[in-house]
């Protein structure tokens, strides 16, 4: 057998396996969900009665979110050296939303953002570390956001979650980012690489660090960037308190602090790729764990099915912003569209 052969086998064979990951997720999915709209039929009944207009402030609070999250990645990408128009920016931040609902895998729409800022720039390596921090950062504030507020909490345990935990997560998460940003760790990895001829590979490694070290000089920089995530992250947390209040959910403030500890574990939980996006994985997660803050497992099943349709609903006009592009054919120039601007 050619070479030539060699490569379509390994590339129908890669097909076949990213197919059967795919069919494997969407079965998870689907046997959660049916699972979850049989036993909790009331969480239906209470979506059901939901008026659209009230709503309106979850979808406010999940806009602004977006439009912040946009501008994170956006000033990453700017520290990396890819200047984009905010106009563009956010336009591209919510194409990637829609494919982050649409695609099996919830990093999906990160890969879109890649390729079209790669096409764009031609700077693949920038735009892979600037995203690579986006995401990290979003991980990393979402679970420090649950340690602050059990911390505020007073060091309680809700549904048996011990702080531990939350601590080893975060602590993790920041020694992960601390070693991307490593000039050391950097080098060994080039280092250990070379030796085993992996071509290309160590080629692209050593390009990704030294694209990091653009970001490793400028702490301050680090700080308020980790700061704005933080600050995404509680809007997002703050959509799911919108929603429970739509539901006629009773809240008080021991209970919205509980909410700040649980949706970041279910947040953390569903980056693990074993379901479509997380979908139904979220759901049956959150029916265990809210009632030990007194959100009954219907009202929790409920409030996390509507929370994910007002959040596909919003990222729907990523997926305007794409069909747009595909009808009218635009594409870029491959020239900067101007700076990051307010």
């Amino acid at each position: 057998m050619t070479v030539e052969g060699h490569g379509s086998v390994r590339e129908t064979s890669s097909r076949k396996k990213t197919w059967l990951g795919m069919g494997l997720r969407l079965l998870v999915s689907a046997a959660l969900l049916i699972w979850l709209v049989k036993n909790f039929q009331g969480g239906l009944a209470r979506l059901e009665e939901v008026h659209l207009r009230r709503l309106a402030p979850a979808v406010l609070v999940f806009i602004v979110s977006t439009i912040l999250g946009a501008l994170q990645w956006g000033l990453l990408l700017r520290q990396a050296g890819i200047e984009l128009s905010l106009r563009r920016l956010a336009r591209l931040y919510w194409i990637g939303l829609f494919f982050n609902n649409f695609l099996p895998s919830n990093v999906g729409g990160d890969l879109v953002k890649v390729a079209d800022v790669s096409l764009s720039t031609g700077e693949v390596a920038r735009a892979v570390a600037g995203t690579v921090l986006d995401r990290l950062f979003g991980l990393t504030a979402l679970a420090g956001l649950g340690l602050i507020a059990a911390v505020v909490l007073g060091g309680s345990h809700p549904a048996g979650l011990s702080v531990f935990w939350l601590i080893l997560v975060t602590l993790g998460l920041l020694i992960l980012v601390s070693a991307l940003l490593s000039a050391r760790l950097g080098r060994f990895v080039v280092r250990l690489l070379r030796p085993l001829k992996v071509g290309r590979l160590g080629e692209r490694a050593a390009s990704l660090w030294t694209e990091f070290e653009k970001f490793r000089n400028s702490p301050l920089f680090l700080v308020s960037i980790f700061s704005l995530a933080l600050t995404v992250q509680a809007l997002r947390v703050l959509t799911h308190i919108m929603v429970a209040l739509a539901l006629d959910i009773p809240m008080d403030l021991e209970l919205v602090l509980g909410l700040y500890v649980l949706i970041p574990v279910l947040g953390v939980a569903i980056v693990l790729p074993v379901s479509f996006n997380g979908l139904g994985l979220r759901e049956f997660i959150a029916t265990r764990l809210l009632p030990a803050i007194g959100i009954a497992a219907p009202e929790a099943f409920a409030l996390q099915i509507t929370t994910y349709l007002v959040q596909v609903g919003v990222s729907a006009l990523g997926g305007l912003f794409f069909a747009g592009r595909l009808l009218w054919g635009r594409r870029d120039s491959g020239r900067p569209q101007g700076t990051l601007r307010s």
